[in-house]
Parts: C-alpha cells; structure tokens; sequence
C-alpha cells in the first residue's frame, strides 16, 4: 500500500496488504478456470462500451443482455449506427437466446438495470451526436414473461455516446447520468431521476466543463458511473482535457472525481461531506473528491477509470495510468467520512495473478468483494477476491482471453453474484487478424 496526500484526508497506513495488495500469508487457492462461450462471433469493436454502463442484469436465474451488432441496412451511412440486440438467459447466464432487437439506431449498447420485483430497465439513446435528442426508456416486467416491453417511452434531452444509469431502491427510481456537459454547452441537465414508467421526476445540470471556442476545446466530465448504496447515490466520472497535448492520439484522460448525495439528488457533497452547488466543475479546479494519485495530477499520461462499487461500508475504485506511469491502481475510501483507507499500485495482485487493463467491473459476493479485469501483459481474464473487504486480495479465477494478442474490451458483469454463487459478465473479444466476438463468461463460486 502507499500513502498519499488526498485533497481533505489524511494517509491511512494502517492498510494490511503488501504494495500490491496480495496478503503473502495468505494467497488463497489456485486461480480456478472461467467459462467462455461466444454469444455472437462477429460485433463491431464497440459492441459492449464500455465498463461504465451495466449492459446485463440478472433477477435470480434470469440474466438480461444488451450490445451492439453490425448494421442490418448497409446502405444506411450514417455514422454511429448500430443494430441493439437485447438477450435473455433462464439458466443462470449459461445460455441466452434473443429477445429483442432495434436496427439501425444511431446508439451505443443500452444500459440495463432491474428491481427487486422483476423489472428489468432498458435506456439508450436515440440519437448519440444529438444533445437536445430524446432517451428511449424501456421497461420488460415478468407479467408477459418478458416478451414484450410493458413500458416504451421516452424523454428529451439526453443524447449522448457516454451515459450509464443505476436503480435506486430507496425511493424507487432509476437514474440515468451523462457525459452531456462536457461538450461546453453548459446548459443541458445530464442527471435525470425516472418514476418506473419513465417518468421525469428532476432534471440536474450536476457537472460543468471548462471549454475555449475557436475550435472548442473541452475540459470535464467525459465516462459517467454511478453507484448506490442504501439512500446514498454516488456519481463518479473521468475527467478529459483538450486543452493539453494528445497523448497516445487522444486528449489526456486527466483525472477522476467523485460525488455523493444522501437525499435522492437535491443536495450534493463530496466524499466527506462538504456541501457542493451544482453544477459541479468536473475538472481538477472544480471541488469534487478526486481519486487519482496525487503526483498524477497532470496531462502526462492518461488516468481511467475502470468501475466502482459500494460494499462494506466504502467506496472501492479501480483505474489504470498510462503511459507513464505505468499503474494500475485499486482505491478504496470509506462511505461516511471520506477517508482514504487504501492505495494500491503500481500493481494490483491476488499473488499469481493481476489486473492491469483500462476495463473492468466489481461485483458484490456477500461475503466476498471480487473484481474482474484482464492483465494485457499475459492475455488473461483475471478475477481477484477479498474477504476483507478490499484490505487484501487473492487470486480466485483467470482464463486466456483467446488466441495471442487477443484483448477484452468493455468487460462487464452483473454487479452481484447469483443465487448459485456464480458471476455473469460479458466482454468484446478483440483479436489480430480475426472479427471481434462477444462471449460471456461464468465464474464459478
């Protein structure tokens, strides 16, 4: 573990765990095998992006899929149009077969979450080079066994490449959180709270950016996450900075905030507890927590955000820097207070295995806290388990990708284990010279 100087916290190096985060005295079983299996062989690159928006969702034994295919109209050209297929699994996530699809939707692949009754929501929008455009709200309900939406509307303003969305038991809804600010209008709400219906409760500009005109150049918010834990509801984002030199071909991934609030969305703070007026300038001049390291607090090198997740009474980060430095970082930060409890990097390992990707996804075990990434270095799906919340890690499952040179891309799971104990996730297989494919993934207990 190491320290740091975190705006408003102090160091906590009382962290059990060595500078990587596996307890020697403890490394935990051998890394167990993942089931793949292919679910369609040949998607377009973007068929899961990405890790910031849940794309399946699973109620007891029911798993819900959503991704993009290749166009069905080749003569359509537009740019940014895509077939969404929705998939069902009734066994656990082993098999799916397809229960919807939209053809040629100018779209990213929809976010999807469910209730405790059943409900599973389905959002995407209609168009993602159109701000002002409308959001499609689906909701499926097990009272005509899926087979039809019970619910299709939709709501303006909400377009955007980049959203994610999160079911909030507390007060029954469901919020849906875009990057829209960050293109320098400032003036868009980018955090709608829905009624089950898809219903418009509030509206928020929550995020702002810092923009120049002639051409514009943009600073903000730019990969939306949000996470819920009881009546709180937290919103986390990578921060782009068009202002600095491209890295790599790309603005600089500059840095990575958090915010929370306790009352559904009429008041925000940060992580410990000062009041925010929103919007909230999403940029390391703007007052959110920020979660990178304090000696990456510059445009030299890319710092992503790969997920988060509430468990244990704390919030648990995972991001990647590079190219140099070179990082893999896991965060945790305690839920009531803000503090920093633990910093690992430049690795994070479970012993014999480790994570070292841009994707990722945690996912809440009960008694186990588990995250799922890949290791670029050695090819692999990597899945490390903590029983202590987070203070050490272990290695627990891990499987090739594929061939050589294969990469997953946009990993991502249903963010709790099944009944069975099992992980359901997916993730775009990229490799040389062959088509991407989507394939799912099961983790056995």
């Amino acid at each position: 573990m190491s320290g740091d100087g975190f705006p408003g916290t102090g160091d906590d190096a009382g962290t059990s765990g060595g500078a990587d985060g596996s307890d020697p005295n403890n490394p935990g079983p051998s890394p167990q095998s993942i089931q793949l299996a292919v679910v369609n062989p040949d998607v377009p690159v973007l068929a899961t992006f990405q890790s910031h928006s849940p794309k399946i969702y699973c109620y007891q034994t029911r798993c819900f899929l959503a991704y993009l295919e290749h166009r069905s109209n080749p003569a359509d050209t537009r740019p940014d149009v895509f077939d969404i297929r929705l998939r069902m699994s009734s066994d656990s996530g082993v098999t799916f077969s397809s229960f919807g699809a939209i053809a040629n939707a100018q779209a990213r692949a929809p976010a999807i979450v469910g209730d405790n009754a059943g409900n599973v929501y389905v959002l995407y929008p209609d168009n993602v080079t159109d701000t002002a455009g409308y959001v499609h709200f689906l909701r499926y309900s097990s009272t005509n066994g899926y087979s039809a939406p019970v619910v299709n509307v939709s709501f303006a303003r909400g377009g955007t490449g980049k959203f994610t969305a999160a079911y909030y038991a507390w007060t029954n809804r469901i919020y849906y959180f875009t990057n829209v600010n960050s293109w320098g209008t400032n003036d868009t709400p980018n955090l709608f709270a829905l009624d089950p219906n898809g219903g418009v409760l509030a509206e928020v500009m929550l995020t702002s950016a810092e923009y120049q005109t002639g051409p514009l150049r943009l600073r903000g918010n730019h990969y939306p996450y949000l996470a819920v834990n009881g009546s709180t509801l937290i919103a986390a984002w990578t921060s782009t900075n068009e202002f600095a030199t491209y890295i790599q071909g790309l603005p600089p991934y500059e840095s990575i905030h958090a915010i929370k609030t306790e009352d559904g969305g009429n008041s925000w703070l940060t992580l410990a507890n000062q009041p925010l007026a929103t919007p909230v300038l999403g940029t390391l001049a703007g007052p959110a927590t920020r979660i990178t390291y304090s000696d990456e607090t510059n445009a030299f090198a890319h710092k992503w955000l790969s997920n988060i997740i509430a468990y244990g009474g704390s919030l648990h980060f995972s991001y990647l820097t590079r190219p140099s430095p070179d990082r893999e970082h896991y965060v945790r930060v305690n839920l009531a207070s803000g503090a920093f409890t633990a910093n690992y990097f430049p690795a994070w390992s479970g012993g014999s295995t480790r994570i070292h990707s841009l994707d990722g996804v945690f996912v809440d075990g009960g008694a186990a806290l588990y995250a799922i990434g890949a290791d670029d270095a050695t090819g692999q799906l990597v899945v490390l388990a903590s029983s202590d919340a987070g203070t050490s890690w272990h290695d627990h499952a891990a499987v090739a990708i594929g061939t050589a040179g294969c990469q997953a891309y946009g990993i991502d799971a249903h963010r709790k284990t099944l009944p069975n104990g099992t992980i359901v996730g997916v993730f775009t297989r990229i490799c040389p010279n062959a088509p991407n494919a989507l394939v799912r993934f099961v983790v056995a207990p």
